[in-house]
């Protein structure tokens, strides 16, 4: 909390003096302070890892600064190039990507400077520089003797100016004659590469196409005559328009097949109906046309019909011996021999269940003649339709294995005339590009141009001063890196005021850092440290702040903890017992710590530490026995005994505990328990029910923030009284008011 606040919140209360001028003069800075207050945090983080910073700075400046002096001065120096760019119009119209790429042509497109840079870094065109620098300069040594990698990678760099057609070429070494020497080799090399290249590219292609013009010329007389050989043996000209015809006429055969199974389909139909309408069947049907056709049978046939229908009329008058009826039966029974012999004339064999009905069958009728004449021709015409089905069915399997015979002979022909026609494309191709490429041969090529100086260098680029401060500079750098690092590794508060901020909690007070152990130091050692006193001032407005802040409760008790051991609760505990002591209080200090008790340690207090609280919960002795007065002030009493740390949870939630915080509070103008940490342990919880506020020391530069956020995390789950926080071991860079308290000092002292 700032030193306005403080004065604010104790003028609320009525409670403050008027301050000395000094003082508000000094409250009236604030703002300028918190204008300043980025700077401040840097100061303090640079006085706080000013050895990590320092450490890496000197070793990085120092190792650069070592190795700028100990490596000889380098020369640089470089010359221009303006390359000629082929135009639109040398490009060779027809040539495929590939044969340019072969014959060495290159299209002038964006990256045309670029494939020029890597030609010149080339080892034909670098060999004979390297050559002549042997010559010139001959190695001492076989260290000394230039390879070429180490010549392209370290000593020559070639680069292309943005938007512009200019190669620049740059050289360095140690020697700035040689820098002159190998720069000029470079650019007469280059300049001769200029005035041949393009010649021997045209040259080059037109020779290329040349070489292939044979070639392609043999393979397509070699494909014509494949060509013209398949025609032969094969009988066929164009085996496409082949398959075509075969198609059509398939797709007809097909339609005829139709056409003739529904014929011989109605056929079939009739010659049914007509067999139901004579009521034979189709062996009688065939006797019946057969014997159909003999007169002397239709005759014979016609005279028993004739002695049948005498008979049948006689038979109506006389009875059977009557010698008209014996004489017409006679009759028949000698018709019916000739009858079957003219049968048999006719048919031959007779199968024996069809002689007996013969006579039968025939018979001289017009309408049932008539029928079997349809019938016969309707069996006739269904043989010729079956005979004609059989045709196109065999037709058709014939045109369907020529059509698979000629699909193979189709994809043979169509792959010899692919090739064929590739082929004489190629031929066309490369016949164009030879009358480009010799027109291109006939035209004039422009050089390059060297539109720079070559000269001698003068200063050296690598500076050992130069690069001593680039060491330096990359060395704070580097160390300003390492510094904030490290911060980001340790997650800890470094401030008090980075404690406040990002806790949100009241910062009631922030205690300096001393070089020495507080809880052993006593006597002169304190007295004659300037620093004791500042620490001590510290306390006192711890207290004011505590106060100040809760005017309105009644704080009669305060438990005092940390998040982890080692924070210096105890010493809080302890020093914040002693000034409330000294400014009329009647304290009580309480160790609450039956764990590991630390307010024994503190020699300051001079007390005999002879029983603790745990004697007392356990019924031991009471507590009048258990409070010694410290010879440090009258008004300050402490239990400091040395527990056994038996149940401590058990003791501190009893009702006797209770009971005597009460009864403590009555007697005692302000009781301090002395608390183990929060984390992991439940004693701080259990002491905080019974007392009015709870503090929460946290040491700077240690606590990490998980931690805290931990600690902060169970005071909220349990609800306790939480006061605020104290900033423990502050350095002194960090704190705002210890400029404040020289100043003080220094005009104390003057009055």
């Amino acid at each position: 909390m700032s030193i306005r606040n403080t004065i604010n919140s104790l003028k609320a209360n009525g409670n403050q003096p008027e301050p000395n001028q000094n003082i508000i003069s000094y409250v009236g800075k604030q703002d300028e302070e918190e204008i300043s207050l980025s700077w401040t945090q840097i100061k303090c983080w640079f006085r706080r890892r000013v050895w990590l910073v320092g450490s890496v700075f000197l070793v990085v400046s120092g190792s650069a600064i070592a190795y700028a002096w100990s490596r000889p001065p380098v020369y640089e120096e470089s010359f221009k190039l303006l390359i000629e760019i082929p135009s639109e119009t040398s490009l060779i119209p027809g040539l495929g990507s590939g044969i340019a790429n072969l014959g060495g042509l290159s299209a002038p497109d964006e990256s045309y400077v670029l494939t020029q840079i890597q030609v010149l870094y080339g080892y034909k065109i670098i060999a004979p520089v390297l050559e002549k620098i042997q010559e010139r300069y001959p190695p001492e040594t076989e260290e000394d003797v230039i390879k070429y990698e180490s010549f392209v990678q370290n000593s020559l760099r070639i680069n292309n100016p943005k938007d512009t057609n200019i190669i620049q070429i740059t050289y360095s070494a140690q020697d700035p004659k040689k820098v002159n020497f190998v720069l000029s080799e470079l650019a007469n090399t280059y300049l001769e590469y200029s005035q041949q290249a393009p010649q021997n590219k045209q040259t080059q292609g037109l020779r290329f196409v040349e070489m292939q013009l044979p070639e392609l010329q043999d393979k397509v007389s070699q494909l014509e005559g494949e060509l013209k050989r398949f025609r032969q043996r094969h009988n066929i000209v164009d085996p496409e328009s082949q398959s075509r015809l075969l198609t059509t006429n398939l797709t007809r055969l097909i339609e005829k097949q139709q056409e003739n199974r529904a014929q011989l389909y109605q056929a079939q139909i009739r010659y049914g109906n007509l067999q139901q309408q004579l009521g034979i069947d189709k062996e009688q049907a065939r006797i019946l046309a057969a014997l159909s056709q003999s007169p002397r049978y239709m005759s014979l046939l016609a005279k028993l019909r004739e002695v049948d229908t005498k008979l049948a009329a006689e038979t109506t008058r006389f009875t059977g011996d009557n010698p008209a009826i014996r004489k017409l039966n006679q009759e028949r029974l000698n018709l019916l021999p000739l009858i079957a012999e003219e049968a048999r004339t006719i048919l031959g064999n007779v199968p024996q269940d069809l002689s007996a009905n013969l006579t039968s069958l025939a018979s001289p009728n017009t309408i049932r003649l008539e029928i079997l004449g349809e019938l016969l021709k309707t069996e006739t015409m269904i043989q010729e339709q079956q005979v004609r089905q059989r045709e196109l069915m065999n037709t058709e399997m014939t045109m369907r294995r020529e059509i698979d015979n000629l699909a193979e002979i189709i994809r043979e022909y169509v792959d010899l005339t692919r090739k064929l026609e590739i082929a004489n494309n190629n031929l066309t191709r490369y016949l164009a590009t030879q009358q480009e490429l010799e027109l291109e041969v006939a035209k004039t090529i422009n050089p390059w141009s060297l539109v720079s100086e070559i000269r001698t260098p003068e200063e050296p680029i690598s500076s050992p001063r130069k690069m001593s401060v680039l060491g330096v500079f990359a060395g704070l750098m580097l160390g300003v890196g390492a510094g904030l690092l490290a911060d980001k590794i340790i997650d800890s508060f470094h401030s008090a005021d980075e404690l406040r901020e990002e806790t949100k909690l009241p910062l009631l007070g922030t205690i300096p850092a001393l070089k020495y152990d507080v809880r052993r130091a006593e006597g002169m050692l304190l007295q004659n440290d300037p620093n004791f006193s500042m620490f001590l001032e510290a306390f006192y407005f711890l207290h004011t702040n505590i106060f100040a802040t809760n005017s309105d409760k009644k704080l009669k008790s305060l438990t005092i903890s940390s998040a982890i051991p080692g924070e210096g609760k105890s010493a809080v505990a302890a020093f914040l017992a002693e000034t409330a002591a000294k400014i009329g209080q009647k304290v009580l200090l309480v160790e609450g710590d039956l764990r590991r008790p630390q307010v024994q340690k503190h020699k300051r207090l001079k007390v005999s530490s002879e029983y603790s609280l745990e004697d007392i919960l356990d019924n031991q002795i009471s507590p009048e026995q258990a409070i010694e007065i410290s010879s440090l002030d009258q008004n300050l009493h402490v239990i400091a005994g040395k527990p056994h740390g038996r149940n401590a949870p058990v003791l501190l939630r009893s009702e006797k505990f209770s009971q005597l915080m009460e009864q403590w509070k009555e007697k005692f103008d302000l009781v301090i328990v002395d608390c183990p940490p929060l984390v992991g342990l439940p004693d701080a919880k259990l002491v905080s029910q019974n007392t009015d506020g709870l503090l929460l020391v946290l040491r700077l530069d240690k606590t990490m923030k998980d931690v805290v956020k931990e600690a902060l995390g169970e005071i909220k789950l349990a609800q306790l009284p939480l006061l605020g926080v104290v900033a423990n071991g502050a350095k002194q860079y960090t704190l705002k008011t210890y400029g404040y308290y020289k100043q003080y000092q220094q005009y104390y002292h003057k009055s």
